[in-house]
């Protein structure tokens, strides 16, 4: 049930470590995880800037985790995708920078680029400023409430799947899933719902506005610590310019979001 493949896709710059911490946590139910970078200049990958996973595994009380360090040269998105493609990792963690004007709406942020370059598997995304679900100084998790937005589709399993994957992953404390769907549908009872003593489930209408103003607001409402969000990439011309819903979710959104491609 927990991430077994788990890569870090960084280009350790500033704010680098959250994600890390991230991948370090969910590295310690494997003992492993990697961690790529790529960089136009072949000479500069400065891991040495980052602190050391024994270092921070020692300080959280852990059993080391191994790195393993992939430096790759040329253009980011592509070379990222092209280890993406051949890894097939379960999980993909990474932080991004929020874009703004012109290359906001006409390119996205790495992260977006990444997500859609991917066929299958969850993305992690934790964005810059965030609150994120692991604490840096001592390893804690905060993972007490994640919003889950559900329809009719059949990929929605997806989603839920995923949010408890994550859970179970780094996490034993008790988590509650919120399932925010639409007023005129219930998409809930085509849905398989885990029943485990440490998790519960929750049902909220979604507000009459934007599927996107609904999930933001949801967040904040239900104070989740995480959003989990199937999404199908750009199948329309509204996609094509302004994002996907689960795009324009990241690009707003104050805590980590998990993206499911189906």
């Amino acid at each position: 049930m927990t991430y077994a493949n788990v890569v870090l896709a960084t280009d350790l710059s500033k704010g680098a470590e959250v994600p890390w911490a991230h991948a370090l946590r969910l590295g310690t139910a494997t003992g492993r995880f990697k961690a790529v970078h790529a960089a136009r200049d072949a000479d500069h990958h400065p891991w040495s800037q980052m602190p050391s996973a024994d270092s921070v595994c020692g300080r959280w009380g852990v059993d080391p985790v191994r790195v393993e360090h992939v430096g790759l040269s040329g253009d980011p998105t592509q070379v990222i995708c092209e280890v993406l493609g051949a890894d097939a990792p379960d999980l993909v963690v990474l932080g991004t920078h929020r874009p703004s004007g012109l290359r906001r709406l006409l390119q996205g942020s790495v992260a977006e680029q990444l997500v859609r370059c991917r066929q299958s598997g969850d993305t992690l995304i934790v964005p810059d400023g965030a609150r994120g679900l692991v604490s840096m100084t001592d390893g804690s998790v905060r993972l007490r409430r994640v919003l889950v937005p559900v329809s009719g589709d059949d990929d929605q399993q997806l989603a839920i799947d995923a949010a408890v994957r994550l859970a179970a992953s780094l996490t034993a404390e008790p988590v509650e899933f919120v399932l925010l769907h639409r007023a005129d549908a219930d998409p809930v009872k085509h849905l398989t719902l885990p029943d485990e003593e440490q998790w519960s489930w929750r049902r909220e209408e979604l507000p009459a506005t934007s599927v996107v103003a609904a999930v933001l607001e949801g967040a904040v409402r239900w104070e989740a610590d995480a959003i989990v969000m199937v999404s199908h990439g750009h199948d329309s011309v509204e996609d094509a310019v302004f994002g996907s819903m689960t795009e324009r979710v990241l690009r707003d959104a104050f805590v980590p979001l998990l993206v499911v491609r189906p």
